[in-house]
């Protein structure tokens, strides 16, 4: 089918989630009292627009490809496909629900979710999400919860969530987040689950604590800024390597319990510790530290003089002055 307008049905615009391989191209669905447009799988969406439809704009089976695509303050989502699919260059805006949903195995690029009414981007396990943007949606950013434990994640890659209520990215078991923007959003900036690699992202400006990293993750290069609460915070078996944490309201980085490596980070100005482990916190790392300007502890850290238990945790030497270090050394007043 292609070419046309399709408005005001007392059902569906067009109904066709029987038929497989389908191909709309250059249809409108306007006003319709159910769903705008929909397809079986394997079907093709190109350069379609659904707006002010009473349910979903654009609903797709598996394997589907939903290409070009506006999907505008529709009551429900913005667009819904299955498994497998491929959702590209695509704007969803001003939706009741959702913005862009998928099922797991999906792809996810170069499209736009703001405005709506739930989460931005909501995607199954084990897609990829990549130069995507995530704004003033009312629920996460981008997110793959499904709220079981222990699902696979995602490929995040080149996007933002900024703005959003709740969490700018919301992400599962072995996810991946590398070159990602989020600010401003009024949950955390990046928050994953286990088996999690962060690299060279940024979360400002939230409400909540900038990146949240839970057990066996990775954290490398990245910066936290302005959080109204911690910069980072991190359970066990992590490694935060790299990081320029500054200005947030409570700890720059927070470790809540063992086995972590706290290694070459920058931490300066926050509104209490530089670096804070947890009194029954043990058998963490914490070396080649700068931590300066920080309104309480630089380093609170269980096994420092003066902080028992002695040798709860390894620490590198504290010291001011570069010339008499050690290759292990932090560095603080």
């Amino acid at each position: 089918m292609r070419n046309g307008t399709v408005r005001n049905w007392g059902g569906d615009g067009v109904h066709l989630s029987a038929a497989r391989n389908c191909v709309l191209q250059n249809v409108r669905a306007l006003n319709n009292s159910e769903v705008g447009l929909v397809v079986g799988d394997a079907s093709v969406v190109n350069g379609c627009v659904a707006s002010f439809n009473t349910s979903d704009g654009i609903v797709g089976g598996n394997a589907c490809s939903i290409l070009d695509c506006v999907a505008f303050t529709n009551n429900a989502n913005g667009i819904r496909i299955g498994a497998a699919g491929v959702v590209r260059d695509c704007s969803a805006m001003r939706n009741g629900a959702a913005g862009l949903v998928t099922a797991e195995a999906s792809t996810i690029k170069d499209c736009s979710a703001a405005y709506n009414s739930s989460t931005g981007v909501w995607t199954g396990p084990g897609s990829t999400v990549t130069g995507c943007s995530s704004y003033a949606n009312k629920g996460h950013g981008i997110t793959d919860d499904s709220g079981t434990l222990g699902v696979p994640g995602l490929s995040v890659a080149n996007c933002t969530a900024n703005y959003n209520d709740q969490d700018g990215f919301y992400l599962s078991n072995g996810s991946t987040v590398k070159n990602c923007l989020s600010k401003g959003n009024q949950g955390n900036g990046i928050r994953t689950n286990v088996g999690s690699t962060i690299t060279d992202c940024s979360a400002n400006d939230n409400m909540g604590t900038g990146i949240i990293l839970y057990a066996r993750s990775t954290l490398n290069g990245c910066t936290a800024s302005g959080n109204s609460f911690n910069g980072i915070e991190v359970k066990s078996q992590c490694a935060i390597v790299r990081c320029t944490v500054i200005g947030n309201f409570v700890n720059g980085i927070h470790v809540t319990d063992n086995d972590n490596r706290i290694d070459g980070n920058d931490l300066r100005n926050n509104s209490n510790d530089g670096i804070s482990v947890d009194a029954t916190a043990t058998k963490n790392v914490v070396v080649r530290n700068i931590s300066s300007g920080n309104a309480n502890f630089q380093y609170r850290v269980p096994g420092l003089p003066g902080q028992p238990p002695a040798a709860a945790n390894v620490v590198g030497a504290i010291v001011a002055d570069a010339t008499t270090a050690n290759a292990w050394a932090n560095f603080g007043p």
